[in-house]
């Protein structure tokens, strides 16, 4: 196994050096001296970035200008959930739903989706799920 590594060393530095002497050279002080400095700048950009954003988050503008309140549940931010004791009640479409819209149901609005149907305007629907903020609603003729 030596002698074949040692067959393909000599013969890629006798190809390497048929290419020198035919005035071929791909690596050239200049070349590796180009790739340094490239290397080099881009080190240097790259820790610039990360000292001047860590700099930028911690002055008085960029405090005036970046979102910092919470919505926190305890200041009265909360979504609106809808309670799963609507499955089965029936109600009105307020507008058209395709497949999303608004339903009243006991005088009240919800938002209200359908499986992928086109229910119209005015049309009677049956809530069949509940999920989140969301009803999931049929017509009554599909039912």
């Amino acid at each position: 196994m030596s002698e074949s590594v040692s067959v393909v060393r000599i013969s890629g530095m006798q190809f390497l050096a048929s290419l020198q002497q035919q005035g071929v050279s791909w690596i050239t002080p200049d070349s590796i001296h180009t790739i340094l400095s490239l290397l080099c700048v881009l080190v240097g950009v790259g820790f610039v970035c990360l000292l001047g954003g860590y700099s930028l988050t911690r002055t008085r503008f960029f405090r005036r200008i970046m979102l910092s309140d919470v919505q926190a549940t305890n200041q009265g931010y909360t979504a609106r959930t809808y309670p799963d004791s609507l499955v089965g009640l029936q109600g009105t479409a307020q507008t058209p739903l395709r497949p999303a819209g608004k339903v009243t149901i006991g005088g009240m609005y919800y938002d209200a989706k359908t499986l992928g149907t086109y229910v119209a305007s005015g049309a009677t629907v049956v809530v069949t799920a509940v999920s989140g903020t969301s009803l999931t609603v049929q017509a009554i003729h599909q039912v």
